[in-house]
Parts: structure tokens; sequence; C-alpha cells
């Protein structure tokens, strides 16, 4: 039964997409034994490896929602769950490279949201688990299948400058925050009585000390 090795080659976001995503170019490379491959059922499961990196004071301040207070970090900081992905490799032998396209939610209700806006400057740190099915051609020519071990996984660091660049692509100087129907509607009347257009100038209505000009990052 062939076995694989994966290793992140590239990660850019990506072109044409309907939907904000990232393209994480992959290669796959059979080790042990050479078996003519016919497909690769791939699922990947991307995790945010909280403890792998160092936070500044005001980065530690900014996920306070996330892990607490700075002072209980050794007992919260821990890995988060990003998302789950799926990907058909096609045909291959030695090794192949592959397009994992993972959609982006900028969504403040989603952890990885709250956590990727709370970093300043540095790197994501992420771990890729790979499982899935190998579709391949056995000893006699016929058609055999295989699971990929969940062992396969890539340790990432990813330049936080790359989802920034995601994010000001799609959503340049905005940001999305959910909201409860009626605290919306709350909001809409008071807009309304303001007879302003647009909901942002009522929330800085609301936010007297809040400075028109902060910088966001």
């Amino acid at each position: 039964m062939p076995e694989l090795a994966f290793s992140l080659l590239e990660v850019a976001p990506a072109r044409h997409a309907a939907l904000p995503s990232l393209a994480f170019r992959l290669g796959l490379r059979q080790v042990g034994r050479i078996v003519p491959i016919r497909s690769v059922s791939l699922q990947c499961q991307l995790r945010i490896d909280a403890r792998k990196r160092r936070y500044a004071s005001s980065e530690q301040q900014r996920l306070t929602d996330l892990f607490g207070t700075p002072e209980r970090w050794g007992n919260t900081l821990q890995s988060l769950l990003w998302t789950q992905v799926q990907l058909l490799v096609p045909a291959f032998e030695e090794q192949a490279e592959a397009v994992l396209p993972v959609p982006v939610s900028f969504d403040f209700g989603i952890a990885a949201t709250r956590y990727f806006h709370g970093l300043e400057q540095g790197e994501l740190p992420l771990l890729l688990l790979f499982s899935g099915n190998i579709f391949y051609l056995d000893a006699e020519g016929g058609l055999a299948m295989g699971p990929i071990d969940w062992s396969g996984e890539i340790q990432a660091r990813v330049p936080l400058a790359v989802w920034r660049a995601l994010r000001d692509e799609y959503y340049p100087d905005l940001t999305w925050l959910g909201v409860r129907r009626a605290t919306f509607e709350a909001l809409d009347a008071y807009k309304r009585s303001l007879g302003v257009t647009g909901y942002d100038e009522a929330l800085q209505r609301l936010l007297p000390e809040a400075p028109s000009t902060a910088v966001v990052q």
C-alpha cells in the first residue's frame, strides 16, 4: 500500500474565487515502494497551533476573549479548529502538486477570525492534518484503495500579511460584525432618527469618545 508525505510549498490569496479563499499549494510524494496512483481523495483539517508562537503584550490584550487574561495562558492557550476542506488529487506516480483552496470568513463570530485579527505582526502558526483514501494499482494491475495515515501532517508558519492581503482585497477598510436582530433593529431605528444614511456614522454618534481616525490593522 502506498504511503504519502506532504509538504507546503506556498500560500497565497486565491485568484478569481467565488468566496475569499487562501490557496495552499501542497507537495505530495510517495515514500517507500512507488506504485501508480490513480487519485487521492484528500481531507484536510486546519488547526491554529496557538502555542507555537510568541505574543506581544498588546496582542495578548487583543486575544483575551479567546484565551482569557495573560496570567491564565499557561492553561487556556490551546489549539483552535479553523476549518476542514476536501480535495481530489488526480493521477500521479512519484510526486505531484495540488492546490488546496481554503475559504476564509471575516465574521467576528468565528474564533479563527478573532485570532487572526488579534495578531499585529509575524506569522500564523498552523497545523494541517491529512486523512482520506488513496486509489492505486496493485501488483496485479487491479484498482485498490488504502487509507491515508492520520500521522500525515504539516506544521506551517504562514505570514500574517497573506491573510491581510486577502482581507483587504475583498473588504478594504471594512469589518463584518454579527449582532442580534433586535440589536440591529434598534441601531437601524437610531440611524433613521438621525437622518444619516450609514450605520458607521450612527455608531460613531453612539461612541463619541471613539477616535474616528483610529488605524485599523
